[in-house]
C-alpha cells in the first residue's frame, strides 16, 4: 500500500478512537434537556398573563411542550386574549385542533362547534397580528371551503404572505 493510504487509515482510526472514548461514559438521560422548577413556572405563568412577558410566556410553552395539549389551552387562550399575543393565537389553535385529534380527518372535524369556531377566531385574529402560521392555516381554510366560504383570492392572498 502506498505511504499516503496508510497515513489515512492510520487518521480513520485514531479518529474512531477519540469518538469512542469520548462518548463511552455519557448517559444522556442524566441530564434533562429542560428541568424547570415549579417555582420558575408559576413565576413564569404570572409574567405572561398577568405582565404579557413574551419571554415567561416562551418559557412556558417549551415546559408544556411534553404535555397533553388542553393543559397549555388555557394560558394560550388567556394570552392571546388578553395581550393579544401573536404566537398564542397559533398555540390555542393548535392545542384546539390536537386535543382530540384524528390524523384520517380535517384537523377541524373532531371539534365541538363552539371550538371549530373558537379556533378559527384564533387563526384570523393572529392573522391580523402578522403571525405566518396562522396566515398560512387560514389561507388553506379559505381555499379548502369546507369550515369557511371558499375564497381562492383570500386563501392565496394569505398563503402568500406567510411566506
Amino acid at each position: 500500500m502506498p505511504i499516503e493510504m496508510n497515513s489515512m487509515i492510520s487518521r480513520f482510526l485514531i479518529l474512531i478512537v477519540l469518538i469512542s472514548i469520548s462518548c463511552k461514559n455519557k448517559n444522556l438521560d442524566e441530564t434533562p434537556m429542560w428541568n424547570a422548577s415549579n417555582s420558575d413556572i408559576a413565576k413564569w405563568k404570572e409574567d405572561a398573563l398577568t405582565k404579557g412577558d413574551t419571554n415567561a410566556y416562551y418559557n412556558l410553552s417549551l415546559d408544556y411542550m411534553d404535555s397533553p395539549y388542553d393543559s397549555f389551552l388555557e394560558t394560550a387562550l388567556e394570552m392571546a386574549n388578553k395581550h393579544e399575543y401573536h404566537l398564542a393565537f397559533s398555540d390555542a389553535y393548535d392545542c384546539l385542533i390536537n386535543i382530540d385529534r384524528n390524523y384520517d380527518e380535517h384537523e377541524l372535524k373532531p371539534l365541538s362547534n363552539e371550538n371549530r369556531k373558537l379556533a378559527i377566531d384564533m387563526l384570523k385574529r393572529g392573522a391580523a397580528k402578522g403571525n405566518n402560521e396562522c396566515k398560512r392555516k387560514l389561507g388553506e381554510l379559505y381555499l379548502e371551503g369546507i369550515y369557511l366560504e371558499e375564497d381562492l383570492e383570500k386563501g392565496n392572498e394569505l398563503i402568500k404572505e406567510s411566506q
